[in-house]
């Protein structure tokens, strides 16, 4: 049983931030989404990656900061002054949809941010939306604004299955 709780400490090591931000974009075109971070990490590695990315072994990064993408349809860019980094994707397919999470690799637990990726089949806007309509602001690391229902359920969920 102890090896199963250190276990479970080991992957619940994850500071996640905020309510999940949903993004669309339109098949075959481009999306771009900024993730902001807090002031004192701007030399920190970014990163982006896709499904279960806040539990320790199971990250699917998708691009990082300073390292090639593991599709060449990603990409990020990282402006240190306004502390916001863009992942931009590129000819968006079907299989793209999902939850991705923007990291900030830090001392201690790495910081999330959840995001929700629709991808769209009907072109009907001229242009793509990055930011979904009831949100006016983009994603942002807040270590005081955690949001249970993502970060702290997943552990739980996870635990409860370790256990059983």
């Amino acid at each position: 049983m102890l090896d199963v709780l250190l276990l479970f400490s080991s992957i619940c090591t994850a500071v996640v931030v905020g309510a999940p931000e949903t993004i669309s974009g339109y098949r075959g075109e481009r999306v771009d989404i900024r993730c902001s971070y807090e002031s004192g990490f701007e030399s920190n590695s970014k990163y982006f990656c896709k499904g279960e990315c806040p539990i320790t072994g199971y990250r699917n990064i998708m691009v990082e900061s300073g390292s090639p993408a593991k599709d060449e349809r990603f990409s990020l860019t990282d402006d240190t002054m306004a502390r916001v980094f863009t992942v931009t994707i590129t000819d968006l397919r079907t299989e793209d949809e999902g939850q991705y999470w923007c990291g900030v690799e830090r001392t201690g637990p790495d910081v999330y941010s959840e995001i929700m990726l629709l991808v769209k089949l009907d072109k009907n806007t001229t242009e793509v939306s990055t930011i979904s309509p009831s949100s006016k602001t983009p994603s942002s690391f807040s270590p005081t604004e955690l949001n249970p229902q993502s970060g702290q359920f997943l552990c739980l969920s996870l635990f409860m299955t370790l256990i059983s």
